[in-house]
């Protein structure tokens, strides 16, 4: 199965061996459109669903290499599965699973401005606190690696983690961040009330403001 890319405006980010991108990374003015195999798996407790997208459909044994991952952090617990071949767009605060005209998912960032019309209005809204993108080799596994990586790479929105405790680009007050090391990539989009955070190689994450996160852990 051959790709379908819409790079369009695609920011092209230049650093030095490993470096990072400005906090407010350039997102692409058009959308970024991938056809091929998409796997879609949901964590336990419902809370972060991982997208891949890898360009043909897995061997018998299961192997397949993943392109491209999403990850998206839920507002409340969803429960989403899907493998097969399908389209998959990232717009400006929003990404479109399309399996055909009238099956598909529409995750746009709570509270942030989408592209109008970028997604047949069929589609179940699903909206999500965070969205981030994963590229580069850290993300060329299998689906189950990717999911593994990636599900363990999110803080906990509530009480927070190390991977909001630090960020290279992004931070409080910032709704997006991206960072380019190497091979590897990310960027995140954040609803308001969830600030942006990215580190290298592929820790890109919306997590909830240090304040809240202490209330939070306090009256545990």
């Amino acid at each position: 199965m051959r790709w379908r890319f819409a790079l369009g405006g695609i920011a092209v980010l230049v650093l030095a061996v490993v470096g990072v991108s400005s906090s407010r990374p350039q997102l692409a003015e058009r959308p970024l459109i991938l056809t091929g195999w998409v796997r879609i798996s949901t964590s336990e407790d419902g809370l972060t669903t991982v997208v891949t997208v890898a360009p043909q459909q897995p061997t018998p044994d299961r192997a397949d290499v993943v392109d491209r991952a999403f990850r998206l952090q839920h507002v409340r617990p969803q429960h989403l599965e899907y493998e097969g071949p399908a389209t998959v767009t990232h717009a400006l605060n929003q990404l479109v699973v399309s399996i055909n005209d009238s099956q598909g998912w529409r995750f746009p960032v709570a509270g942030r401005q989408v592209v109008a019309g970028s997604a047949p209005a069929a589609y179940p809204e699903i909206a999500v606190l965070g969205l981030s993108r994963h590229w580069g080799a850290g993300v060329r596994l299998s689906h189950d690696e990717v999911v593994t990586t990636l599900l363990a790479g999110t803080c906990d929105l509530g009480a927070g983690s190390g991977s909001c405790d630090s960020c290279a680009t992004g931070g409080g007050g910032e709704s997006s961040c991206g960072v380019q090391c190497g091979d590897n990539g990310c960027s995140a989009e954040c609803a308001p009330g969830q600030f942006a955070c990215c580190n290298c190689p592929r820790s890109c994450v919306c997590c909830a403001p240090r304040i809240d996160r202490a209330a939070s852990a306090t009256s545990r």
